[in-house]
């Protein structure tokens, strides 16, 4: 080990520990596949909560697919499945963290459980000042998540599990996962209003208001029915979107029915999630051997 050391007792001069900033944002080799998403079947993800599919009634929500009805059920938490995934790995990823520390802070071996300069005034120094620039490195992935409060009816309030992905992971407080592809959800109100230059001004306020506690089909008969107070190019559009066939997909999750939208496959969220693990790591590393 490198430093000066006067012999009795491990004293070291401030500058003969630095932190190697290059090696900080270095990605690590972390196991995969990832939790959460190494589930295969369609899956479902509001407030936190994760809902997979069961062709067994279990509550009110449920997806239908073509004439096939799922019932949603909550059978993991993302924090549940965050450790387990830990557990497993616990070696490999015990070694990915001493690695990490012995590349970013010069001089430093991994003794046991801690680093060598564990005890002096520096290591407190250094532990602060890694923390820091950790954050700072990941700070695209980690600035303060807003989180909306969803326009269901309520009666699923959001899972504050502190899992990696439900506080920091942006962009999925409501969304359908299915085929490697990831979908936003929306309510039926909140389409309609993309398309409000397109209806007659009182009609429009009168559908708003029955929208919201009204079947898809009920919603598409309304629309058929009142077709001259809608623009024609805009119509077929609306209604195929709600309904269109007993075919139809229909998704009723917390008192409302939503609609998806496509928005990406799913590397990019999982790329993020791979940075935000990875961050988690570095930090705890931090913690753990300084």
């Amino acid at each position: 080990m490198s430093g000066k050391v006067v012999t009795g007792g491990d004293i070291f001069f401030k500058d003969d520990i630095k932190i190697i900033e290059t090696e900080i944002e270095e990605p690590l080799k972390i196991p995969t596949p990832l939790p959460i998403f190494d589930l295969d079947e369609q899956k479902i993800i509001y407030n936190n909560h994760l809902f997979q599919l069961t062709d067994k009634p279990k509550t009110n929500d449920f997806v239908q697919v073509y004439f096939k009805r799922y019932w949603l059920v909550e059978n993991s938490k993302p924090k549940d499945l965050e450790d387990a995934y830990m557990q497993k790995h616990l070696n490999q990823i015990q070694n990915l963290k001493e690695d990490f520390i012995e590349r970013v802070i010069n001089g430093t071996s991994i003794m046991g459980e801690k680093a060598t300069i564990t005890n002096s005034f520096i290591g407190k120094q250094i532990s602060q000042e890694l923390i820091e620039k950790i954050s700072s490195s990941y700070s695209t992935f980690t600035s303060s998540i807003v989180h909306e409060k969803l326009p269901g009816k309520g009666d699923i309030s959001r899972l504050n599990d502190k899992s990696v992905f439900g506080e920091y992971l942006k962009n999925c407080s409501r969304v359908m996962i299915f085929d490697d592809k990831m979908y936003q959800l929306e309510t039926i109100p909140e389409y309609l209003q993309k398309f409000k230059s397109s209806f007659e001004p009182k009609f429009y306020q009168s559908l708003g208001k029955m929208v919201k506690n009204t079947t898809p089909e009920e919603i598409y008969k309304f629309l058929s029915d009142n077709s001259e107070l809608v623009h024609e190019k805009a119509l077929p559009l609306v209604k195929s979107k709600i309904w269109h066939s007993k075919e139809s997909f229909q998704l009723f999750m917390d008192g409302t029915y939503w609609l998806p939208t496509y928005i990406d496959n799913l590397t990019n969220i999982q790329n993020d999630y791979q940075k935000l693990l990875e961050r988690k790591m570095k930090l705890d590393a931090v913690k753990e051997y300084i």
